[in-house]
């Protein structure tokens, strides 16, 4: 029986057997039926979305142009792992997700950006093992007067959030240990001084991000942020920080701030 492949296929089923032997292609395979758009078509390019699969898991979601250019079927879904800041175990682990024996392909916008958008979406709701939703949610441009949708956001937002309130909070406890230091052993004035506004300043970005995020404002230094939604346990953190230094605060200049 040949294996057909052609657009009106919605998935491909990939068979990959451990063995000591030569991989090779076995008899039924060998002969595979192609279904090309007809001649007469002036573009015979078909754009497709492909969710890729490794025993029901959903790893990967991507899209192309064209369909017979056969990306869906790559042996690999991505070329690389993470980033510059990512971790070696991060990297481990994605390359060990990096596994296909499933792939669906939907008919996609022939327009680039439109395709794109969808796959993004894709990516938001699906959450393959592959991906990071934080890098899409902006080009999915989410409805995020569907519940569930305001779900993932939030979601997403709470690990940033929690992230830049550790950061944050350690960055004042280091201007704190370094104004204690200086008070000790320094009798220049000056740099008592520095030490001083900068233990005020890392305060204040704590106290600032405590109001744009009950706001529901992404925090920025410089301007107003955008909408940026989270869940009732990253407020309480944010407030449980903001009292910790609060508390810090008056006790070494015994004055309200």
């Amino acid at each position: 029986m040949p294996f057909i492949v052609g657009p009106g296929i919605n998935y491909i089923k990939i068979e990959k057997k451990d063995t000591d032997m030569k991989h090779i292609i076995s008899r039924e395979k060998r002969k595979i039926e192609i279904n090309y758009p007809a001649f007469e078509f002036s573009s015979r390019k078909v754009p497709i979305i492909y969710i890729r699969y490794w025993n029901g898991e959903v790893v990967y979601v991507g899209e192309t142009d064209d369909f017979y250019k056969g990306r869906h079927l790559r042996f690999k879904c991505r070329d690389t792992y993470g980033g510059i800041t990512s971790t070696q175990e991060e990297r481990d682990q994605q390359e060990n997700w990096d596994k296909t024996n499933f792939v669906r392909v939907l008919n996609a916008p022939g327009d680039t950006k439109q395709r794109r958008k969808w796959e993004a979406k894709l990516v938001c709701w699906l959450n393959p093992k592959l991906q990071k939703i934080n890098q899409y949610l902006k080009k999915a441009n989410l409805d995020y007067n569907l519940e569930k949708n305001l779900y993932i956001f939030k979601k997403s937002n709470d690990k940033k959030a929690e992230r830049r309130i550790t950061n944050n909070l350690q960055s004042f406890f280091r201007s704190i240990r370094r104004f204690k230091e200086n008070k000790n052993v320094s009798k220049n004035h000056y740099f008592l001084k520095q030490h001083k506004e900068s233990v005020l300043h890392s305060f204040k970005i704590i106290e600032r991000q405590k109001i744009s995020y009950h706001n529901f404002k992404e925090f920025l230094m410089t301007k107003e942020g955008d909408f940026f939604p989270l869940n009732k346990h990253s407020l309480d953190l944010i407030d449980q920080a903001y009292k910790i230094v609060d508390k810090k605060m008056n006790r070494i200049f015994n004055e309200k701030k």
